[in-house]
């Protein structure tokens, strides 16, 4: 039976430049996933109005032509013709629409976070070959292990089992 593996006996110096690169990341990650979220709210919050819009309209239309129709506007009530209010109902299910399929084109920020994270990788893959070039330390651990200097690796078993 074999041992895990430990990262190197000899802490690994701390880089500081991929420790910034890391809490960039992790800060773009929350900014993005907070956006994301915000334009779920709108998205949900927009169907409710398009749906009550049309639910509204189809009601109208089945009422009589002559019928009295009354718009709210603040605390008072504007006396409309059907046509009108049929439009206006029509016009915010429309608008609504549009900012639906506005909001959902957001594919822009996961992919930038996706481009943010690549960036590591690459940075941290120079830094090996830089690192077996010059015969530092031994970087077979992980990435976290490698920033923040640990001396055994508590990551790596969660990545990939060691033969």
């Amino acid at each position: 039976m074999r041992k895990r593996r430990a990262c190197s006996k000899m802490a690994a110096p701390v880089d500081l430049e991929l420790k910034k690169a890391f809490t960039e990341l992790q800060a773009k990650v929350i900014d993005t996933q907070q956006k994301v979220k915000l334009a779920d709210i709108q998205i949900e919050q927009l169907n409710r109005t398009k749906k009550h819009a049309h639910l509204t309209d189809t009601e109208i239309m089945t009422l009589v032509d002559e019928t009295n129709m009354y718009e709210g506007v603040g605390r008072m009530f504007i006396l409309q013709s059907k046509e009108v209010i049929h439009s206006q109902l029509l016009e915010k299910q429309k608008i609504a629409e549009e900012k639906i399929k506005e909001l959902e084109k957001k594919s822009y920020l996961e992919r930038s976070v996706k481009e943010a994270e690549d960036n590591i990788r690459e940075m941290l893959m120079a830094r090996r070959a830089h690192a077996t070039t010059q015969a530092l330390p031994s970087l077979e651990c992980c990435a976290v292990c490698y920033i923040y200097a640990h001396t055994s690796c508590r990551h790596l078993p969660k990545l990939s089992a060691i033969p």
